[in-house]
C-alpha cells in the first residue's frame, strides 16, 4: 500500500466509532450474498484497519475463517486485542502489503476490500494480487463508500435551520461546509486517476473476473451516546498539536477558527443530548464484486 499513513485522516478510534453501526447484524445475509461469500469459507480482507469488517464476517462465515490484512502494525496490533476481547476465534490479523501480498496462490475462497482500494495510486495492481489468492470459482469483492462530498449527505441534525438550533449554528456550518470542500480535494490526492472508484466494476471484468454484479449497501444508525457525536472533531484536536501553517494548509482554517469550530462543536453536540432523533448518521456503500 506504499507509505501513506492512513491515521492522518482518521486514528483508530475514529474509524472504529465511524464504523461501528454500518454493518448491522439483521442484514449481514443480504452483504454477504452481494460479496459472494458463505458459511464455512476461508475469507482475506485487505486493508481492514483496526478490525471493524473481519469480525463481522467473521460471524457470518463461521466455522469459516477470515484473515485481515493491513500495512498499519498499530491498527493490527488495535485488532488483534479487540479479537482477544471479543472472543472472536476464527479471525487472524496480520501485517501485510496489498500490493504484494504474502499468501500462496488460490489461497482463499474469497478476497474482499472495504474502503481500501479507493485510496491505492494502483488499485489494479492490489485487485491483481487479490485474484491471484483466490481459489477458481471464488469471489473477489471491493466495496467503497460513495457518501460525503463527491456524493450523497445525509444530514440529521445540520438539516435543521440554523437559528431553530444552538448559539452560533450558523458559523459552524460554514466551517463544517468549507472543511468538507477542502478535504474533498485533499484526499483526491489519494486514489487512481486511470481507476477511479467509479470504475471498479469495469476493473474487475478487465482483470479477467466474471459474472460482475454491482449492489449498493445502506446503513444508518443514531448513536444516542453524545460522546459519539463529539468525536467527529477529535482530528482538529490532534491538528491543534502542530503549527499554525499546518492547520491551515489542511484544513483551511486558521488555528483560531479551529479553536471556534471546537468550541461550537461543544455547543452542537449538548444540543444533541436533548435531541437524539437529530443524532443520526447514514451513508451508502457499493459493492463489486466478480467470480474468478
Amino acid at each position: 500500500m506504499g507509505a501513506f499513513d492512513w491515521s492522518k485522516v482518521q486514528t483508530a478510534e475514529e474509524l472504529i466509532t465511524s464504523r461501528s453501526f454500518r454493518f448491522d447484524v439483521n442484514f449481514r445475509p443480504i452483504l454477504l450474498e452481494y460479496m459472494g461469500i458463505r458459511a464455512g469459507m476461508n475469507i482475506l480482507e485487505v486493508g481492514c484497519g483496526p478490525g471493524t469488517l473481519a469480525p463481522y464476517l467473521g460471524a457470518g462465515v463461521y466455522p469459516g475463517r477470515v484473515t485481515g490484512l493491513d500495512l498499519d502494525e498499530q491498527f493490527i496490533d488495535l485488532a488483534r486485542q479487540r479479537a482477544n476481547q471479543d472472543q472472536c476465534r476464527n479471525v487472524d490479523y496480520v501485517v501485510g502489503d496489498a500490493y504484494d501480498l504474502a499468501f500462496d496462490d488460490s489461497e482463499f475462497d474469497a478476497t474482499t476490500s472495504y474502503a481500501g482500494i479507493g485510496v491505492l495510486s494502483d488499485p489494479e495492481k492490489a485487485v491483481s494480487e487479490m485474484i491471484r489468492v483466490t481459489r477458481i470459482g471464488g469471489s473477489v469483492s471491493i466495496m467503497e463508500p460513495v457518501t460525503g462530498i463527491d456524493g450523497i449527505l445525509f444530514e440529521g441534525l445540520d438539516s435543521v435551520p440554523s437559528e431553530d438550533t444552538f448559539e452560533g449554528a450558523a458559523d459552524y456550518h460554514e466551517m463544517a461546509l468549507r472543511l468538507r470542500r477542502t478535504l474533498g480535494q485533499h484526499t483526491r490526492l489519494f486514489g487512481s486517476e486511470k481507476w477511479p472508484v467509479r470504475s471498479f466494476g469495469a476493473l474487475l471484468k478487465y482483470l479477467g473476473l466474471k459474472e460482475i454484479t454491482i449492489n449498493a449497501w445502506g446503513y444508518c444508525g443514531s448513536p444516542h451516546d453524545p460522546e459519539a457525536t463529539a468525536k467527529r472533531a477529535m482530528w482538529l484536536k490532534r491538528l491543534l498539536t502542530e503549527d499554525g501553517e499546518t492547520v491551515l494548509k489542511i484544513t483551511s482554517l486558521s488555528k483560531q477558527e479551529v479553536l471556534k469550530f471546537l468550541a461550537l462543536n461543544g455547543r452542537r453536540t449538548e444540543w444533541q443530548k436533548h435531541h437524539d432523533a437529530f443524532s443520526w448518521e447514514a451513508g451508502i456503500s457499493i459493492v463489486f464484486t466478480g467470480i474468478k
